[in-house]
């Protein structure tokens, strides 16, 4: 009894700071974070939103991300520390999301997306939805639309952040169908706009901190012969055909805009894992994944000394203790 009276006593005090923190310190920026997606990649992004999480959630106005990085987005405004990590190590690493074996399978994908989202979702690491719907910061998801060849943007809400996500991480070949939401088709969110920094600026932040995936100064080369063999083997629309046969150049784009950027008026802060980084897009060793995590732990540490420079940012606490 008396722990519950504790963390109840903590709770309370943690929500009086705010206030305080509130009336005293008025935001003078508007904040986003943009997330990429990677699949298994994103376990990096996992670790710096826990490393983040204690101080920062709720300290965004938005969250913009694609892919896996909407679903990470997702568990961050639900204020669900761990959640992710949990996922990445205990869940996708299973056959269950990934079996190569049902490419032999014409019924099935490879990855199963009503698994990794909908069943983990819902079943073995529920996502708070009514927490995410509640929070403070508006979360959106990065989809594609098929028909149209454009990207498109959904504010996550407790409708329709369970279908959002699965269209926004249905990553083609590897799905074998497009996701029908609100009556249109889509695929991977990160396909025709991968870092969505411009959505950021579109809402009207003006600072914004750019999670990736990949190293600084990483290049997306062709794969051509790649997928003109996995097009063999699960096929296309003729859309979905065009599109990726841009990806590279796509993403290879986004990622100059984002390294070379320059403005008067936004401020980027730009994370990147390290060099020797060594997740993949759909890695299952579990020690590498750790190991992917833990750099972005370390990651966010680094970061959350940098915004504590920035009167929008409290500086309660010092570093914090990987777990």
């Amino acid at each position: 009894m008396k722990q519950v009276h504790k963390t109840a006593a903590k709770s309370a005090a943690k929500f009086v700071d705010r206030i305080i923190d509130a009336v005293l310190s008025p935001k003078t920026d508007t904040w986003a974070l943009v997330l990429e997606g990677g699949a298994m990649r994103c376990i990096f992004t996992a670790g710096l939103l826990d490393s983040l999480h204690e101080n920062y959630v709720e300290q965004f106005d938005y969250v913009v991300g694609v892919s896996g990085g909407a679903a990470c987005a997702a568990s961050f405004a639900a204020n669900q520390r761990g959640r992710m990590q949990n996922i990445f190590i205990n869940y996708l690493t299973d056959n269950r999301f990934l079996d190569y074996a049902r490419a032999f399978d014409s019924n099935k994908s490879i990855l199963d997306l009503g698994y990794a989202i909908r069943d983990i979702s819902t079943i073995h690491v529920p996502l708070d939805i009514k927490a995410l719907a509640a929070s403070s910061m508006k979360v959106y998801a990065g989809l594609t639309n098929v028909e149209e060849c454009t990207a498109e943007y959904v504010e996550l809400n407790e409708e329709n952040a369970m279908q959002a996500l699965i269209a926004s991480c249905n990553i083609p070949f590897l799905s074998r169908t497009t996701i029908t939401f609100n009556g249109k088709e889509y695929i991977d969110g990160g396909l025709l706009d991968p870092i969505p920094v411009q959505k950021a600026i579109d809402l009207g932040a003006n600072k914004i901190v750019v999670i990736l995936t990949r190293p600084e100064g990483f290049r997306e080369p062709p794969k051509t012969l790649m997928k003109a063999l996995l097009n063999k083997v699960f096929g296309s629309s003729e859309n979905v055909k065009g599109l990726l046969l841009h990806e590279h150049t796509i993403y290879n784009n986004c990622k100059v805009f984002v390294e070379l950027f320059e403005s008067d008026d936004v401020e980027l802060i730009v994370v990147t894992p390290p060099q020797n980084f060594k997740v993949d897009l759909l890695t299952r060793n579990k020690n590498s994944l750790l190991q992917g995590y833990a750099d972005g732990f370390i990651a966010g540490n680094e970061l959350s000394k940098k915004l504590q420079s920035y009167n929008d940012f409290d500086s309660k606490s010092g570093e914090k203790m990987f777990f």
